[in-house]
């Protein structure tokens, strides 16, 4: 997020917000949907760590609030909107998430990480989103191109 996290710190405009992104992703998918009657859409959202923002580190409130956001956009573009979404976790091998240092006495551990990204499009009822985690960089792009062959295509005249 371009925003200064210390400038203000009981705002939300620090480290990572899945909500925010999913948020315009939905928006630029529909917003053109006249244009693109039938046609399949995709958000593919690559992540180094779950939703956070400054709030004295105190992860109860903010934390919370932003993750059950997410999970509510991402809720509303697949069961409502029908748009798939593929999340991808990418995480520090050490076990910690790649954001961890934000927060020094905070550690988001690379399960919490995993099961929240998962959520983002695994276990609703419609869409062709698979989850995906890599601690290796070199590894995005064969994930991007196993995302690219699940992605169902009809070539038509």
């Amino acid at each position: 997020m371009g925003v200064d996290c210390w400038a203000d710190p009981t705002g939300r405009g620090a480290g990572t917000d899945h909500a925010v992104g999913l948020d315009l992703a939905i928006e630029e998918l529909t917003a053109a949907r006249s244009d693109n009657v039938g046609a399949l859409q995709t958000i593919i959202l690559i992540s180094d760590g779950v939703p956070y923002c400054v709030d004295n580190c105190d992860w109860g409130g903010c934390f919370g609030a932003i993750r059950t956001e997410a999970y509510d956009y991402a809720q509303y573009a697949v069961d409502d909107e029908h748009i798939s979404i593929f999340p991808v976790s990418f995480y520090d091998p050490d076990g910690m998430s790649l954001d961890s240092d934000s927060c020094s006495d905070v550690d988001t551990a690379k399960d919490d990480q995993s099961a929240f990204m998962e959520s983002l499009g695994a276990e609703f009822e419609t869409g062709y989103g698979e989850f995906f985690e890599t601690t290796d960089a070199d590894e995005l792009s064969e994930i991007l191109e196993v995302i690219g062959r699940t992605v169902p295509v009809a070539l038509v005249e």
